[in-house]
């Protein structure tokens, strides 16, 4: 049995982004009055101000809620089954017929896994801290010409 949580740096970005997402939606707003000088745009944009801070507020609620959810996930793999595991759910897939496993790769790091299993299910797997472990666990149920490498997105396939 194997676990593997989050990683660290998967929630960091997460506040990044959405720090970003607050800044740009704040600039946007700041640098809409000078644009427009018609009349009727005016109450537009009294209306988009307005909506600026319940904007900020969602994000910044997402975000949370997100960061929430990623620190209390689990995978863990079994011999012959996956359970994905949150604070009050768990849910469990039978892997004993995995059928590929697409692994991409970032500057020479494992960036995500794809695995596809016998009936075409496929999971992505990334954020994960070691991921160079849960790919050469997931490659060792993979016939060794089942396993693809990219460099490039393998969401498309």
């Amino acid at each position: 049995m194997e676990e593997f949580k989050i990683s660290h740096e998967a929630i960091e970005k997460l506040k990044q982004n959405a720090k970003t997402s607050c800044v740009l939606i704040g600039l946007a707003v700041m640098f809409l009055p000078p644009i427009v000088m018609i009349d009727i745009w005016k109450y537009a944009l009294i209306g988009g101000m307005a909506f600026v801070p319940i904007a900020v507020w969602l994000r910044w609620r997402r975000y949370k809620n997100e960061r929430q959810l990623f620190s209390e996930h689990a995978l863990i793999l079994y011999d012959n089954k996956m359970v994905f595991k949150n604070k009050n759910s768990q849910f469990e897939i039978n892997i004993n017929t995995p059928k590929r496993i697409d692994i991409n790769l970032k500057k020479s790091r494992i960036d995500s896994i794809r695995l596809t299993l016998s009936d075409k299910t496929k999971i992505l797997f990334d954020k994960y801290e070691a991921m160079d472990d849960l790919a050469e666990i997931l490659k060792s149920k993979v016939a060794s010409r089942d396993i693809k490498y990219h460099h490039w997105f393998h969401y498309l396939h």
